[in-house]
């Protein structure tokens, strides 16, 4: 599902370059978030996890883009959880895996991440990477579009009209 991959980074990013050529301020703030990362950083790695990703500074690498995930998703990033979850999901620079996918995303979900509990809630109901859950999909979804994510609310209204109130 390559339209999930692609929907984390949109959640994530409001717009991302589609050259591979840097402009300089592209290249200052690939150099910058590279600093953060190397000392540890976990905002730092995830930030450099999506330049790598979006080939945004830097020539675009989806094995060094999941490879900062992790690291930052080791730390309890939330964020990172999700880009490495949905990569792990899709196979994108990483051997697919849809059982430590959903491990991840639950790990963020947890946190509160409406992100997070929104693939969680999709995880469950499409039985990915988990035994198929209806009734604990919807729980996950509601919590998602209880913090106003459109795309949790969306997919609980085009998968049988369900409203957020009746998952109470």
């Amino acid at each position: 599902m390559r339209l999930a991959f692609f929907l984390a980074v949109v959640l994530n990013l409001a717009s991302a370059p589609t050259s591979a050529c840097a402009a300089p301020d592209e290249a200052q703030a690939f150099e910058a978030h590279r600093q953060l990362a190397v000392q540890g950083d976990a905002q730092g790695q995830t930030q450099l996890g999506l330049m790598y990703l979006n080939g945004q500074g830097v020539e675009e690498d989806a094995v060094e883009a999941v490879w900062w995930f992790r690291k930052s998703a080791e730390q309890g990033d939330a964020d990172a959880q999700i880009h490495l979850g949905l990569a792990l999901q899709e196979g994108h620079g990483v051997r697919q895996d849809d059982t430590e996918a959903f491990r991840w995303l639950r790990q963020s979900a947890e946190q509160g991440n409406p992100v997070g509990q929104y693939y969680v809630g999709v995880s469950l109901a499409e039985g990915r990477g988990v035994s198929q859950n209806l009734e604990v999909a919807l729980e996950w979804l509601s919590k998602a579009a209880r913090q106003e994510l459109a795309a949790a609310r969306d997919y609980l209204w085009a998968n049988g009209n369900i409203s957020v109130e009746s998952a109470h």
